[in-house]
Order: C-alpha cells, then sequence, then structure tokens
C-alpha cells in the first residue's frame, strides 16, 4: 500500500487540483485563479525528465486515475438530464482520463530517445493530443488549459495564428521552461540558460502581440442586437404548461428590449433568442413535397405553412424588430419527417420567416443514437433521445436594416447551435464556406438551451470556449443562452457584456463590424496537425525496438 502513495501519485494529484483551480468554474462555482495554469504543465514536466520515474503500468494507472479525477470532477453535469445519462458520465470520463498518461508517456519516450529538451516536446505532445480529443467520437473542446485564460484576453490574441491550441502549446511550453529553470540537469553547464531566455522572449511576443491585436481598433457604425438569456431548467418530462411560461419570460425579456430601444430613441437591429425557446414548431416542406399527399388535414399546405408563421411574424411586428429565433422546423417530404434544431429569421419588415440554419454537428445520445437503426426499438437510450435531423451546411443570413463598413451590402451573420460553438475548426469552416460562396459573415451567432445542466459548472466552460472563437476568426460573436451566460465577445476576446448566473435578463450589445485577418481561418489546423504529425512520426521511431533492446531467440 505504501507503494501505491508515492511521488507519482502526489505530483498527479497536485497538477488535478491546481488544474480544476484554474478553469472558470468548479461544481456551482466560479474560480479561474487563471495564473495556476502554468504550474500545471510543469508538474507534468517534472514526471517527464524525472529519472526516478520507474515505466511501469501502476506508474501510468496512477496518472490515469488522477486524470480520472479530474474529469469526473469536471463533466459531473453530464448525470443531470437522466439518470442513464450517469453512464455517459464514467465512460465519458474514463476516455478523457487515457490522454493525460499517454501524454506523459509519448513525452518521455521523445525525450529519452532523442534527447530532446522537455520544452520542447511536451507542446509538441499536447497538442497533438489536444487536436485529436476535438476530433476523436465528434470531439470535445472543454476544459482546455488555455480556456484558463478567457478573461486576459491580452494573452490569448495568438489564437489567431494558429487556434486555441497555440495558446495551449505556450502555456506548455512556459510552464516546460519554469521547470527546466528551477531543476536543472546538474551535469549540464548552462542548463538554465536556454529555457530562460526562452522563457524571457516568448512572452514578450505574446504581450506585444496582443497589445497590437487589442489596440488601433478603427471604430465603426454600431448594430445594435437585443440577446435574452432566460433562467428556465429543461427537463425531459416537463409538467403541462412548462415551456409556454418558458416562452412568456422570453416574450417579456424581449417587450423590455424594444420599450428600452424606444426610450433610447434607436432602434434595434435584431433580437436575439436561445435554443428552442420558441415553443411551436415551423412547418416546412422539401422540395420534393407533393400536396397530393396532405391527406386528412383540415388546412392545405399552403394555409398549414402560413399557419405556423404566423406567431413569429406577429412577434416581430409587435416589437418593430427582426428576430432570430431558436426554434424546431418541422420538415416534411413524401417519404419523411425530420425534427431540425433551427436558427430562424423573422422579418416585420418583409414579411418572411427565413432564411434558416439547421444545425449540423449533432450530440450523441442527445440528438441521436449510434447505430440506432441495428438497435430494438425498446432500447432505453433510443426511446429517451429523440432523433434529430441533420441541417445541410452553413447559411448567412442578412441582418436586415444594416450595411457593412466597406461596402454598401447588408451586414449578415453565421449562426452556430449548442455544442457547436466548442468546435473550432467547425466555425472555421462555415467562414470559409461562406466566403467561397461569396456571402462571408460579419457576425457569429450562437445559439443555446444548457438548461439541461442546473447553472454548474458547464455554463462557465462552455462560454469560456466560445469567447476563443471570437478571437480565432477575429469576428464578434455573441451568444444567446438559456441556463447559461448570454454574451456579447467582440473581435479582441473582450467580453463587452455577460449576463449574470441564473438571472433572467438582455443587454444591447452595439456591435461593431470590422474585418480583420486572420492566419487560423486562412489555414485552419495547420499548427496543430503539424504537431500532430510531427509527434506520430517521431513517436514510431522512438517505440521500435533497439537493436540492443532486442533479446535474440
Amino acid at each position: 500500500m505504501k507503494s501505491f502513495f508515492d511521488k507519482t501519485l502526489l505530483a498527479a494529484f497536485v497538477s488535478v487540483v491546481l488544474y480544476l483551480l484554474a478553469l472558470p468554474a468548479a461544481f456551482w462555482w466560479e474560480v479561474n485563479v487563471w495564473p495556476l495554469v502554468f504550474f500545471v504543465p510543469a508538474i507534468w514536466a517534472r514526471l517527464v525528465r524525472s529519472e526516478s520515474f520507474a515505466e511501469s503500468r501502476l506508474r501510468y494507472t496512477k496518472i490515469w486515475l488522477c486524470s480520472l479525477l479530474f474529469w469526473l470532477v469536471t463533466m459531473f453535469w453530464v448525470c443531470f438530464p437522466h439518470p442513464l445519462t450517469s453512464l455517459g458520465w464514467l465512460a465519458l470520463s474514463a476516455y478523457l482520463a487515457c490522454y493525460l498518461p499517454v501524454f506523459i508517456a509519448v513525452s518521455r519516450r521523445l525525450t529519452r530517445r532523442y534527447h530532446l529538451p522537455a520544452y520542447l516536446v511536451c507542446p509538441v505532445v499536447w497538442v497533438g493530443a489536444e487536436w485529436l480529443r476535438n476530433h476523436v467520437f465528434g470531439g470535445l473542446s472543454l476544459a482546455a488549459l488555455e480556456h484558463s485564460l478567457y478573461k486576459v484576453p491580452l494573452l490569448i490574441q495568438t489564437a489567431d495564428l494558429g487556434g486555441q491550441y497555440f495558446v495551449g502549446a505556450i502555456i506548455v511550453f512556459l510552464a516546460c521552461c519554469l521547470e527546466r529553470v528551477f531543476i536543472p540537469v546538474p551535469a549540464r553547464k548552462f542548463d538554465r540558460v536556454l529555457p530562460l531566455v526562452a522563457g524571457l522572449i516568448v512572452p514578450l511576443f505574446v504581450l506585444d502581440y496582443g497589445l497590437r491585436r487589442t489596440t488601433d481598433i478603427p471604430e465603426t457604425p454600431p448594430i445594435r442586437i437585443a440577446v435574452t438569456q432566460g433562467n428556465y431548467p429543461v427537463m425531459l418530462d416537463p409538467p403541462d404548461g412548462w415551456w409556454e411560461k418558458t416562452f412568456q419570460q422570453y416574450c417579456g425579456l424581449s417587450e423590455a428590449a424594444a420599450k428600452q430601444a424606444e426610450e433610447d430613441g434607436r432602434p434595434l437591429h435584431l433580437i436575439v433568442w436561445p435554443e428552442t425557446v420558441f415553443p411551436y414548431p415551423v412547418l416546412e416542406f422539401g422540395d420534393g413535397f407533393v400536396p397530393d399527399t396532405w391527406e386528412g388535414q383540415d388546412m392545405t399546405p399552403e394555409e398549414s405553412l402560413q399557419a405556423s408563421r404566423k406567431i413569429p411574424l406577429a412577434m416581430a411586428s409587435r416589437w418593430n424588430a427582426p428576430l432570430l429565433l431558436g426554434a424546431s422546423t418541422w420538415l416534411l417530404t413524401p417519404d419523411r419527417e425530420d425534427r431540425l434544431n433551427s436558427a430562424l429569421l423573422v422579418d416585420p419588415l418583409t414579411q418572411t420567416v427565413g432564411p434558416r440554419y439547421d444545425k449540423v454537428h449533432l450530440v450523441m445520445f442527445g440528438e441521436y443514437v449510434p447505430f440506432a437503426e441495428y438497435l430494438p426499438d425498446d432500447f432505453p437510450l433510443k426511446t429517451l433521445c429523440q432523433t434529430a435531423g441533420r441541417g445541410t451546411g452553413p447559411v448567412a443570413i442578412p441582418i436586415p436594416g444594416t450595411k457593412k463598413p466597406e461596402t454598401n451590402e447588408t451586414a449578415c451573420l453565421s449562426a452556430n447551435i449548442c455544442f457547436e460553438g466548442l468546435v473550432p475548426h467547425l466555425i472555421r469552416r462555415q467562414i470559409v464556406e461562406l466566403r467561397r460562396q461569396g456571402k462571408e459573415p460579419d457576425l457569429l451567432v450562437n445559439l443555446s438551451n444548457v438548461g439541461w445542466f442546473l447553472f454548474s459548472s458547464q455554463i462557465d466552460l462552455h462560454f469560456a470556449a466560445q469567447v476563443f472563437r471570437a478571437v480565432e476568426n477575429r469576428k464578434p460573436y455573441i451568444t444567446a443562452t438559456n441556463g447559461g451566460i448570454s454574451a456579447y465577445i467582440d473581435s479582441r476576446g473582450i467580453i463587452a457584456h455577460r449576463g449574470q448566473r441564473k438571472e433572467a435578463d438582455f443587454f444591447i450589445g452595439e456591435v461593431h463590424l470590422l474585418r480583420r485577418e486572420s492566419l487560423y481561418t486562412a489555414y485552419g489546423d495547420w499548427f496543430a496537425c503539424g504537431c500532430l504529425i510531427l509527434a506520430a512520426v517521431l513517436g514510431m521511431w522512438a517505440f521500435r525496438p533497439r537493436e540492443s533492446e532486442s533479446v535474440n531467440p
């Protein structure tokens, strides 16, 4: 038992505790002691470099157990929607816990086989592992090291060079330099010099780049957007009238926003509602729909279509402002019916509903069940999860009554829904696709409904990740959230407006549209993929047994 509780376990446990304290929140409380994030990889670097660290399954099992503890605490909110999701919480945490011991094992092997310093190896391996984590099984970009810095815009501006991965690599690099300076190799002269010099140059570069990117921003005529934030929880089997109460709360918030705009004498260009809080489905017929198949209905297809649009049009007309609604769309075709999770524009001036963006990145076991067609109909998760349809791609949604600063064209936005805002490559790909169509968005808007998670740390982790989407792509970013945090983040990652936890409220953001170049938007995950390829190539050779290590038959 004594051999189990050794320095390896202590170091891994301390790193986990510091990591939790550095994150935006833990359990139900904001924490975010962000300077601690630079000590976390320093402890990992000590494990990578330690000569007393004996390679064994037990050692790595201890690291995995500490990593498991971290993810069980970080992801505990997965249990809230339904008792069965507790199984997902355990499985997801066990899977995510594997990354830390793998990172340390690969880093140790590369430093020893190639005689490379940990401050060069660890950032490369860490970024490669993070890229995998953000892609495997749909990806999960939550609780990254760099997210601890979401309130420090000066330190995250390099995200427009290589995405959030670039910021994470700098954190790991500086932490490893710190460890090397304080614990040098005794037999080597001047072992402190290189990490000390590098540890000074890199922060100076980060600060200089951050200052240049956060200052000298030309003012442009703002557009005024009202963003709502409700506080109703979401449940699988709500009591009667629950959705109507939620709907009325958002109507009240929109009414108050419209009244404030009228008192200010400056009209609203848009009112934004979160995901799926508009309770009445909007009907849509697919291109191949044949009206003759509409049998047994009291209204004709056209009458049904207009009836589903009557309420949103009346709302927009009442408040004299376009609406961007989080709603469900029922797409009907002759042979199937799809339920789509949509962001829908409602224009009172033209009395039109649309264009519409439909969510493309669905949540496993929340919006679809893998291999559902092969499972029995009474399979618990299959009956629990309502399978949602998948959208076809990004949509440029015009903002009525606005003009782009450099042209007379109508400004437009690109919507994303819920966890899509956590996927950096998805948001970047949508921008690039719209740019190719000649419809590059001027604004990114996220609609989320995280009322499932009872105001836990999920809402802070969710929000922190989205700050990086603004910086990565150099575009203003708005998130309208039910049960979470609504906010306006400018293209520098500065949080201009932020809702209070558990409060139902609104704010009117004056959004400045300014097109700025971003290396990340242009070239995507070049940095992360380069790190992954480099680590993989070096790893394949490093893990091959040497001739001296082979055993003669």
